[in-house]
């Protein structure tokens, strides 16, 4: 398992933080269809999973060439920014949200943070099943919900603290399997 330095606990916990902050100040709305909240299947859902997880690795230009140039969060390091972050504002599954690219200390994509408004954690779990197979990690207790999958080069994982609902892809680096 790859250690995180210094540097790159400041940049997973500003991100964090700019995550909790932007996902607050988002306006919620309401599923489209109380019996239907996610307007995507499981087919659409598992592509746009993929259409994400391609850019874990990239660098900061092959994703402004790929996707414009987004809003981008800074980590200054000496006497220099560094960009740690961009987000993207997307139709993810069909409902509005926001796309975090978070790059790590090797200044590539390390992981996504997708969130979502209008739709809870539970609502996606039958979806992505459907995708990625049974989690192999599931914690569902009072207002927090947690959920992992491995697949190909890919950890996701799908959490809901009350508040926010957020799908993360990060690069995976293997491990005890």
């Amino acid at each position: 398992m790859r250690q995180i330095g210094k540097q790159g606990w400041v940049t997973v916990l500003l991100c964090f933080f700019l995550l909790l902050v932007f996902a607050g100040c988002q306006k919620e709305e309401a599923a489209e269809a109380a019996n239907d909240p996610l307007p995507v299947k499981p087919a659409e859902l598992e592509t746009e999973l993929v259409t994400f997880g391609v850019f874990l690795g990239e660098s900061d230009e092959e994703l402004i060439a790929q996707r414009g140039e987004g809003t981008a969060n800074y980590f200054d390091v000496g006497d220099t920014s560094v960009v740690s972050a961009r987000i993207y504002e997307e139709e993810i599954f069909g409902l509005e949200g926001d796309a975090v690219f978070v790059f790590g200390d090797d200044a590539k994509v390390n992981e996504i943070i997708l969130t979502i408004a209008g739709v809870s954690a539970k609502d996606l779990l039958t979806e992505i099943k459907s995708s990625l197979g049974e989690p192999t990690l599931l914690v569902d207790e009072d207002e927090l919900f947690h959920a992992e999958w491995q697949k190909d080069a890919a950890l996701y994982s799908l959490d809901d603290d009350g508040t926010t609902v957020a799908i993360t892809i990060g690069r995976y680096y293997g491990g005890d399997d």
